[in-house]
């Protein structure tokens, strides 16, 4: 799940799907972390706070970012270096009214 909030907050939790656990060194079988975001154009910058991994504290996860109505495409920078890029797409879901309505945005991973 994926919670912004009108105050410039962020909180981020991905589970992984698979039946498998993660089997390469490096991957994660959960993800969460909360800080602080910024929009920047095509882009958001998550500076994290609070993280499950002490590591990412005080680092920048830098995101394009592309909003098409309730759908939002994160993906790994173009410019990152890695041979692959990674892209979550997340569906708004409501937040006690209709989309649009009361409450910040909430979205679920589809």
């Amino acid at each position: 799940m994926l919670f912004y909030t009108d105050d410039d907050r962020v909180t981020v939790s991905v589970l992984r799907t698979g039946p498998e656990p993660a089997s390469e060194p490096g991957q994660l079988d959960t993800m969460m972390y909360a800080g602080v975001c910024v929009r920047e154009g095509d882009r958001v910058v998550h500076t994290v706070q609070a993280a499950q991994d002490p590591s990412w504290v005080g680092t920048d996860q830098v995101r394009d970012a592309i909003l098409d109505g309730d759908i939002l495409t994160i993906s790994d920078p173009v410019d990152s270096g890695r041979p692959m890029r990674r892209h979550l797409v997340w569906r708004r879901v409501a937040t006690g009214g209709q989309v649009g309505q009361d409450g910040p945005p909430r979205w679920s991973r589809t």
